[in-house]
């Protein structure tokens, strides 16, 4: 089986809002079955992302399905970071670093073992934009998915 409808799972772990909180902590999801993993940050209309009041992403991994023990992947487990264009990109989103409303962008990560991951926004100012999040998970060890 090597098409992508039975080889990768995409599953929402921040849905698609008005984000303006200081930290927006997504759902942990299952990916322990995987080989392969990745992040899609969806960007919709800004109100507020610019060089002082933005949001970073970022995962964490953990094996407990609460997330309670969840913690950050170090920075070297990020796998090229970069937006809808291919163009690089520092996770950061702010509209003064390259318009990114209204874009998607996307990175692989690599989870050492653990059994499920989320995404996390972290606000830096006063932020406001409408903002959702995926875990996609790829190779499972058993297919279909």
């Amino acid at each position: 089986m090597r098409d992508m409808g039975n080889n990768v799972l995409a599953q929402s772990s921040i849905p698609p809002a008005a984000q303006t909180s200081a930290t927006v902590t997504g759902t942990a999801r299952a990916v322990k079955d995987f080989h392969e993993m990745g992040a899609v940050i969806h960007v919709g209309a800004a109100t507020t992302l610019d060089a002082t009041n933005y949001y970073t992403a970022k995962v964490q991994t953990g094996d407990l399905a609460d997330g309670s023990d969840a913690a950050d992947i170090a920075a070297a487990d990020y796998i090229n970071p970069h937006d809808q264009a291919g163009a690089d990109w520092d996770r950061k989103l702010d509209t003064a670093a390259g318009a990114d409303a209204d874009k998607d962008f996307f990175f692989g990560f690599v989870t050492r073992g653990k059994t499920y991951a989320r995404v996390v926004l972290v606000e830096t100012g006063a932020a406001d934009a409408i903002i959702g999040a995926s875990i996609v998970a790829g190779k499972p060890k058993h297919a279909p998915v």
